[in-house]
């Protein structure tokens, strides 16, 4: 007897699939709509983010970094509806007091409560900054997150759109809610990384990994302060990294495809994370011993 329905399985995934695309078109057509304000204020290139939609394959829609990107899209198209509410709010007290209730009830990996009310309570003197800055924070993390899902594609975007240029902040400090390395861009979907050299590290270092990278038809660079170094060169379907490529490290193949091993990420005495980390190889050994019997109890 069959464990899994499988049948219903490819059902649900294809159903998932759809929806998260649905989802991101209609997502983009209110930013473009009733929030096209606030959008443009923000810098939000809703354009690039249907480019991006476009350009993503059916299968990649029910991918984890792809709904999460949407779904982290989803709560930035939420705060700029409330933006657009508390600029023309009567009673911003009670106002105030329905946000906290909900960030308190409705969001559970993100609350956002600490950035809303850092105070742990309903407080509505500076909400309207607060969310600003949020909707500003979650635009930047968007933007940064949207270059790396397909390889190349702020450069198409760039040269099919005649965009000379286009500079986008980022930062590239360890990511504990990515699991990313200090200095690396996790590019893809498959767990390829590229490591800046350690000149590059250095100089984001002094300035707690922030950047700009700089977009144009067949260039990616990064600018660190006033210097602007290398990042990727596109010669027709073909991409040149200047850093260091890292590949996904494979911890068991499977008739499904591979199980790879992320970074790890370290934790402080308060148990909330610190820093990112390589995965040590033997706790990669572990884990694909580990996947080796849960494939020899359930074949």
């Amino acid at each position: 007897m069959s464990l899994l329905d499988v049948p219903l399985l490819v059902r649900l995934q294809a159903e998932f699939r759809l929806s998260m695309k649905r989802l991101l078109d209609d997502l983009c057509l209110d930013l473009e709509g009733q929030y096209a304000d606030v959008a443009k204020s923000l810098a939000l290139p809703v354009a690039y983010f249907r480019f991006l939609g476009h350009a993503l394959e059916r299968d990649a829609y029910a991918h984890w970094k792809v709904a999460g990107w949407i779904e982290a899209l989803n709560d930035l198209v939420y705060f700029i509806d409330l933006l657009q509410q508390i600029r023309e709010e009567q009673n911003p007290r009670e106002f105030a007091a329905q946000l906290f209730a909900e960030c308190e009830e409705k969001f559970f990996e993100n609350s956002y409560l600490d950035d809303l009310f850092p105070r742990g309570v309903s407080q509505t003197s500076g909400l309207e900054r607060r969310l600003n800055e949020l909707c500003t924070r979650l635009t930047q993390e968007l933007t940064q997150e949207s270059l790396c899902l397909v390889p190349g594609l702020p450069m198409l975007w760039c040269a099919s759109h005649k965009i000379p240029s286009w500079a986008i902040e980022v930062r590239l400090d360890h990511n504990v809610e990515r699991a990313e390395l200090f200095g690396t861009m996790a590019i893809g979907m498959e767990g390829d990384m590229y490591e800046a050299p350690p000149s590059v590290k250095r100089a984001l270092k002094q300035l707690a990994g922030h950047a700009m990278i700089l977009v144009e038809p067949h260039d990616l660079s990064l600018k660190v302060g006033r210097t602007v170094m290398p990042l990727c060169m596109r010669r027709g379907n073909r991409l040149e990294w200047s850093w260091m490529h890292r590949p996904p490290v494979v911890a068991i193949e499977t008739r499904s495809g591979a199980v790879t091993a992320g970074p790890t990420l370290v934790y402080g005495k308060d148990r909330q994370p610190r820093v990112v980390a390589a995965t040590p190889p033997d706790q990669v050994a572990r884990i694909g011993r580990a996947w080796g019997i849960i494939q020899e109890a359930w074949p």
